[in-house]
């Protein structure tokens, strides 16, 4: 400070120490500037901290009359008075449950409705069905449309139902309180109108659902649905909400796969062949376990960056259990564990070879899900992981798809009597 104050001897009475780092910023500047230099500050508005700090420590600094251990710590405090400020204004968007971002950095109120309506999640109502139509296809040659385009209806209004009815009881257990796009957090809080939406989806949806297996003539279709359809409120509804113990990925898997997928296939079977008996072969019960671990593999990932407020609701997710890098590590080897049933399915004969082939095609993508989990935790980047989900989900569909048209090219291209 000696050299620093003889230079400035012109302009800094000798008799001034320097200031103590902890002194207020305006009295560091005030001390150590020229009378020119806050002669002009003076007439700055610096109605903040942050505009007085910010303007004199520029003025100084390019006059050469602030040393350089001034001017950082007077952009410590200016950078410190920043983030208070954006905390501040954080805290209070999430109290009020504002839609509109503060900032360019927070999602518009558009996005924020994309990301609850949730569409591509709906390709859990869809890809069961597909790869049922697929099995139906392999064994008959003929798939009724009018039948699959009533179960795709009736499947997305339960999806609907099972979408909002989430939304509508996590808002009682406050787990969603900093969850942006919650729908009752978009509607104002009113989770009265969001579970009447969702009673008015499962409606709807059951109504098409129960029309398209009494025509298939198969009354354990719609049994199986209606199992499917019980998991799905004992996964999150009062009194059982099994989600908060831990058990919503096994339910998942049980709903979507060995539930819903024999059950559309039974109900196409049944259209197909007049309403005799259908049997379910060891290939469609292949399909029906992949297409179970897909689905349960979206509802793990999207976990990811939820652990905080799964902990503080008392919410058992794998994430509070395990911890997000033992759930990464988990997320590995279940990928791992995915692809060698698939292989093991089709050297016991219960998967087409053409199937496996398109298959094949999906694990690059199961792949970069678990890839990009870890690299955003090595960034310490939680947020980013909200992403994770739509990774499964593309993964989901990819590998749905795949193993559709794999079981058509078994009859368009080989023979369909191993699988029948």
């Amino acid at each position: 400070m000696h050299a620093t104050t003889s230079a400035m001897s012109t302009s800094v009475p000798a008799r001034i120490a320097p200031p103590h780092r902890h002194h207020d910023a305006r009295r560091i500047v005030a001390t150590i500037t020229p009378r020119r230099a806050r002669s002009s500050a003076s007439r700055v508005n610096a109605s903040t901290t942050y505009g007085w700090n910010e303007f004199l420590a520029r003025d100084a600094r390019s006059r050469g009359a602030m040393p350089r251990d001034m001017c950082a710590r007077a952009g410590e405090l200016r950078d410190g008075d920043e983030s208070h400020r954006r905390a501040s204004t954080t805290r209070a968007r999430s109290a009020s449950g504002a839609m509109a971002p503060a900032n360019a950095d927070g999602p518009s109120r558009a996005e924020l409705w994309w990301r609850a309506i949730k569409l591509p999640m709906y390709s859990v109502a869809w890809i069961p069905i597909l790869c049922a139509a697929s099995l139906v296809y392999l064994k008959f040659g003929v798939v009724d449309v009018s039948s699959v385009s009533e179960l795709v209806l009736g499947s997305a209004g339960v999806v609907a139902w099972l979408n909002l009815s989430n939304d509508a009881w996590d808002a009682s257990t406050t787990v969603d309180a900093t969850k942006p796009e919650s729908v009752v957090n978009l509607m104002g809080g009113n989770a009265k109108v969001v579970h009447a939406m969702a009673w008015a989806a499962l409606l709807a949806g059951a109504g098409l659902l129960y029309a398209a297996c009494a025509a298939s003539g198969n009354p354990l279709s719609w049994k199986l649905l209606l199992g499917a359809t019980a998991l799905g409120h004992a996964y999150q509804g009062p009194p059982f909400r099994l989600s908060y113990k831990g058990l919503g990925e096994p339910i998942a898997f049980t709903a979507f796969g060995p539930l819903a997928t024999v059950a559309f296939y039974i109900a196409l079977c049944g259209k197909a062949q007049g309403g005799a008996p259908v049997v379910v072969t060891a290939v469609v019960s292949s399909v029906a376990v992949l297409l179970g671990c897909t689905t349960a593999f979206i509802l793990f990932t999207s976990h990811f960056h939820q652990e905080a407020g799964d902990r503080a609701a008392g919410k058992l997710s794998p994430i509070v259990r395990l911890g997000l890098p033992q759930s990464l590590l988990l997320a590995d080897n279940l990928v791992g564990a995915h692809y060698a049933c698939i292989a093991t399915l089709a050297a016991a004969g219960w998967l087409p070879y053409t199937a496996v082939f398109g298959l094949v095609v999906s694990y690059p993508l199961a792949r970069h899900i678990v890839d990009y989990a870890q690299q955003k935790l090595d960034a310490n980047d939680i947020d980013a992981l909200f992403f994770t989900k739509y990774l499964a989900v593309r993964w989901h569909i990819v590998h749905g798809v795949a193993l559709a048209l794999g079981i058509i090219a078994q009859r368009v291209f080989l023979s369909p009597d191993l699988f029948v």
